[in-house]
């Protein structure tokens, strides 16, 4: 009977325990889900990310992320919190996947600000930028001969539209100019008649 009871009592207290463990740590769904965008995405980085608790916080920021009312600005934020969470973490892949994903939707995105993140996660962007201009750099359309665009469009100019056209017209007219100029010896000398002088000579 004592056994019993023992048992019974033991079973009580475990899901007591359960209970006070989940009322403490707050589920992600329902942070991510049952308040606004802005408060969810504020409550994320302070009960998980600033708390050293990176892989709380990519589970809700994952599940944050799936929401359909987010802004572009929480999008962008959440995925730099995201990408961050998995850099301190050590997974620093899955940290550049998320920053290429922010650069594949905008190129102009200029990374984590590095007064808000810490040193390893604004080098990983700067990788990840560098391999993606890289790619976009090879993987840029390329003309019949294999040139670029850019060059292909350069070299099939008419010549008189190339600027090597006109610094050569001015070259040779200051040729032609200096070949036919008088020696300086000859400009400067007086003119001498020229012809013969006869003399009379008068007797008386």
């Amino acid at each position: 009977m004592v056994t019993f009871w023992n048992s019974k009592l033991t079973r009580v207290i475990s899901a007591l325990l359960l209970v006070c463990m989940a009322a403490i740590n707050v589920p992600a769904a329902a942070i991510t889900t049952e308040k606004a965008p802005e408060d969810a995405l504020k409550q994320i980085e302070y009960e998980y990310y600033f708390r050293g608790k990176y892989d709380g916080a990519i589970t809700a920021l994952q599940t944050f992320l799936a929401r359909t009312d987010l802004s572009r600005d929480l999008q962008v934020s959440a995925r730099e919190f995201l990408a961050a969470s998995y850099i301190l973490s050590g997974n620093p892949d899955k940290g550049k996947e998320q920053f290429l994903h922010l650069l594949n939707d905008d190129e102009r995105y200029a990374g984590p600000d590095p007064s808000r993140f810490k040193t390893e996660v604004v080098e990983a962007f700067d990788s990840t930028r560098d391999a993606y201009a890289a790619v976009k750099l090879r993987s840029a359309p390329a003309g019949d001969d294999g040139t670029s665009d850019a060059v292909a469009t350069e070299t099939s100019k008419p010549v008189y539209k190339k600027w090597w056209f006109y610094v050569g017209l001015v070259a040779a007219l200051v040729v032609i100019a200096a070949a036919t100029a008088p020696p300086e010896d000859e400009a400067e000398a007086p003119a001498v008649p020229t012809g013969t002088v006869s003399v009379g000579v008068r007797l008386r």
